[in-house]
């Protein structure tokens, strides 16, 4: 995986619901082109037309769905912004449209409520008690999809940027990303979204895990996706009894991002494109106004099923 026109559609096609035997004939269709306008201006039928030098079709015919992904996968990708830029927007989108459908998805019944604890923080209105609860099952769902987020988009900054997964190298963990640069030492980095996630049993783990690519003659560094240099972290704490050297080891907000991209600044052109395709999804309704007018709907909903909290609790256990 890297920020190719092959990857971009393979990936798109698969937030479509794509099997993965068409996600693959979607990578292969990328690889004809070497611009993205190359593709926009592709028909099914000169798709048909390509042949491999022994005469055999290079993709078999599109499904009836496939040829639909086709016609909007054209659509969708902007040939105007560089392929970074379109997977910034692909991945920021797919975010957004998941806390949405997650917040909508919230009803009373899921919840998850713990009476004892209601009872304790004196849940006494269905409003508190669902002010609580719905922000609390929101705001659990955004970190860990934040987590995904930044790796991908740190995936796709650039063409030299690979998913770690698929190397071999490391004693028991695994990296997120990989980069393979020519004339530079091959960096495995482990991502975090920020410099408090990990803990003592974590960055031990880790800091065994760099020191045996060091042995190989590769490089292993810690990146967090935000934060800066200098500040106190529950993270850089445990690195700082663990690795004497844990600053040559440590890339921090800003730094990860340029230097995974390797373009200096990136972190603000990120915000920039990320702010854009916020605005025209959500348009004037932040993730915060959703929540508010679910909390809203859920306690009509409430008022109606039940005469007071008390009733509601009972019926928890």
């Amino acid at each position: 995986m890297a920020a190719t026109l092959s990857d971009y559609l393979a990936k798109s096609a698969s937030y479509k619901n794509a099997s993965s035997d068409s996600q693959e004939k979607f990578r292969i269709i990328g690889s004809q082109f070497s611009t993205i306008t190359g593709f926009k201006a592709a028909t099914i039928r000169t798709l048909y037309s390509r042949r491999t030098v022994e005469g055999e079709r290079i993709i078999k015919p599109f499904s009836t769905k496939e040829a639909a992904i086709f016609r909007e996968l054209k659509k969708e990708i902007d040939p105007t912004i560089s392929i970074e830029d379109n997977f910034i927007r692909l991945l920021t989108t797919e975010f957004i449209k998941k806390q949405v459908e997650t917040v909508r998805d919230i009803s009373i019944d899921s919840l998850n409520t713990n009476p004892i604890l209601g009872r304790a923080l004196k849940f006494d209105t269905p409003k508190e008690l669902l002010r609580y609860y719905v922000y609390s099952s929101a705001t659990r769902g955004i970190v860990t999809s934040m987590g995904t987020l930044i790796e991908q988009l740190l995936l796709y900054s650039n063409h030299d940027v690979y998913d770690g997964k698929y190397y071999k190298e490391g004693l028991v963990n695994k990296w997120d990303i990989v980069i393979e640069r020519l004339g530079s030492v091959r960096t495995y980095i482990e991502v975090k979204s920020g410099p408090n996630d990990m803990d003592h049993t974590q960055v031990n783990s880790y800091v065994r895990e760099i020191r045996a690519l060091e042995e190989a003659g590769y490089k292993g560094l810690f990146g967090f996706g935000y934060g800066r240099r200098g500040e106190d972290y529950i993270t850089t704490k445990f690195l700082q009894k663990q690795m004497e050297d844990w600053e040559e080891h440590t890339l921090i907000g800003r730094e990860l991002w340029d230097y995974v991209s390797g373009n200096p600044g990136y972190h603000i052109h990120l915000m920039s494109v990320i702010k854009q395709t916020s605005a025209s999804i959500l348009k004037s309704k932040s993730i915060v106004k959703l929540i508010e007018l679910k909390i809203k709907e859920l306690t009509e909903q409430f008022e109606m099923r039940f005469p007071d909290v008390d009733a509601y609790y009972a019926q928890l256990w």
